[in-house]
């Protein structure tokens, strides 16, 4: 097997010039999908407070006729809320597919140039070469897709993470005296 996979540059460098590409898209997608889910958090930390608002003040809201405030101001919120949690929603959806369609491109280069290759008798390439680079492939591949399954809840940890360390770092407004 080893002198199958060593003699195979080509197959290599097929291998080698997905990997870069494939790291590159999931520190991109990290990027984008951290400052998503972090906005996220904050829109439903801002939807959990407007509904305590709202049940806490509800009798001051009826004594002065507010109720249509504290409904379009809840409406408002809510549609903040939505719109972030479908954006990262769709963040997420691409993640997966992407990482998928650059394993279907690299599949297809093992088997069309490696099967090229094995016809013509080129670079010492064998059935058997191709059979393993494409092992490599979904063993390199696997722990990615298997990330990328999770990856949404891992940030939404990570986002929530952030909110509880934001606040307790903050100073309190008003001090007590000793």
């Amino acid at each position: 097997w080893s002198s199958d996979v060593c003699s195979s540059d080509l197959l290599s460098f097929v291998i080698i010039t997905i990997a870069p590409v494939v790291i590159a898209l999931a520190f991109l997608f990290r990027r984008i999908a951290r400052t998503s889910s972090r906005t996220y958090k904050k829109t439903e930390a801002n939807v959990n407070s407007a509904i305590s608002e709202s049940v806490e003040g509800i009798q001051i809201a009826k004594s002065y006729g507010r109720e249509n405030k504290v409904v379009t101001n809840f409406e408002v919120v809510n549609k903040q809320n939505y719109k972030s949690g479908l954006k990262l929603t769709l963040i997420m959806m691409i993640l997966f597919p992407a990482i998928d369609f650059f394993l279907v491109i690299a599949t297809w280069a093992i088997l069309y140039l490696g099967g090229e290759a094995a016809i013509a008798s080129t670079f010492g390439i064998t059935g058997s070469t191709i059979y393993l680079f494409v092992l490599y492939l979904g063993t390199f591949f696997l722990p990615l897709m298997t990330i990328s399954t999770f990856y949404s809840q891992l940030q939404s940890g990570f986002a929530a993470f952030e909110r509880i360390v934001t606040v307790l770092d903050t100073e309190p407004e008003i001090l007590q005296n000793e």
